[in-house]
């Protein structure tokens, strides 16, 4: 009886040290994601339309995995006053709070590999009245693959605007843009989001490496 019994609180034990609901939380959902494999010159080029498909050679350094827009925050210090009734009396208190404060998105490509030379990536999105606005990285060379030029532009023409951000960061297999609000205001809503990868226009006008594109659209600050 008393062997059972320990086999009894043994397994409760164990019970309580594993428990069977534990999961790892999920991370924040892209709004682009891109099966990979297919950086091939030949996925849904403009002049024909045709499938995704993976081939056994491919440009895993410009092959999109995926593409995530978050919002920023900063933490802020408020403080506030309270009032409370004290035996019949009025007391005031100030407390000080801490707060989180939207200042602006980030931009995150996901890569196959490391960024290569001479290629040029690309985040599209509309936002008001600019149908083809573009968050762009560049790198210039085949010796200066990672010395890049960063840009966002309205390429459609539809307006007039210069926007000023800090440089891409490159961190392994990942390219991130980071947008501050002075220039892309809070409650603005991007949509039609997609992105792109091909090779450098400044050294030729040719198909793309990658395309990409999601239903899911981003507002900053939410």
């Amino acid at each position: 009886m008393r062997a059972r019994l320990g086999a009894v609180a043994a397994a409760a034990a164990l019970a309580v040290v594993v428990p069977a609901h534990a999961t790892t939380p999920a991370g924040p959902t892209p709004q682009i994601t891109d099966v990979t494999g297919d950086a091939n010159f030949i996925n849904g080029q403009n002049f024909v339309d045709v499938p995704e498909q993976q081939t056994p050679v491919g440009a895993s350094s410009a092959d999109i995995a995926s593409v995530l827009f978050q919002t920023t925050y900063a933490n802020q210090t408020v403080k506030k006053t309270i009032v409370k009734m004290i035996k019949k009396k009025k007391v005031k208190k100030v407390i000080t709070t801490t707060v989180k404060v939207p200042t602006g998105f980030t931009i995150t490509m996901k890569l196959a590999a490391a960024p290569g030379p001479a290629t040029i990536y690309r985040v599209t999105a509309t936002k008001g009245a600019c149908t083809d606005l573009f968050f762009e990285y560049t790198t210039n060379s085949v010796t200066e693959a990672l010395i890049g030029s960063t840009d966002i532009i309205c390429a459609s023409d539809d307006e007039d605007a210069t926007y000023d951000i800090a440089p891409a960061t490159v961190t392994g297999s990942t390219i991130t843009w980071t947008v501050p609000a002075s220039q892309i205001p809070l409650n603005t809503q991007l949509t039609g989001i997609g992105a792109m990868t091909g090779i450098d226009s400044t050294a030729l006008t040719g198909p793309f490496y990658d395309l990409a594109g999601g239903t899911a659209s981003f507002t900053v600050g939410k």
